[in-house]
């Protein structure tokens, strides 16, 4: 990932959005949630890193 990426190479973010600002601890909660699920649900449905190379 870039974050992966970036922290690699020493560069650490030196804030956050704003946009968190705005919202309460249990909307954030719940964005982080919907976040995870998402990632989650894209992470089952590919090909493991094997199956990927075997394709080509």
């Amino acid at each position: 990932s870039w974050a992966a990426v970036m922290l690699g190479q020493g560069l650490e973010p030196r804030g956050y959005h704003p946009f968190v600002d705005n919202l309460s601890d249990q909307q954030l909660l719940g964005l982080m949630k919907e976040v995870k699920t998402n990632v989650s649900r894209i992470v089952t449905a590919s090909p493991s890193h094997q199956e990927f190379l075997a394709s080509y």
